[in-house]
């Protein structure tokens, strides 16, 4: 048995009744970020744009849309 706040579930965890997003999950979200925006990559800005949107999208559909948000903002 463990607390529901020490766990992680598919990249979230349990605080209360609300779920976050796991610090390792955030972690790697924002570095992959942070790869897709990276100016020496050598693509096109419009296809930069194409790859984060299309990563976000996904990000999205399998979690909590006002994490993500936080989550860029910060």
């Amino acid at each position: 048995m463990v607390r529901t706040n020490d766990s992680k579930f598919l990249g979230f965890t349990f605080k209360g009744t609300q779920i976050h997003w796991h610090p390792d999950t955030l972690r790697k979200f924002k570095q992959r970020i942070r790869e897709l925006t990276n100016r020496n990559w050598g693509v096109s800005m419009h296809y930069q744009l194409f790859k984060v949107s299309q990563y976000l999208q996904a990000v999205q559909l399998m979690g909590s849309t006002s994490e993500l948000l936080h989550a860029i903002k910060h």
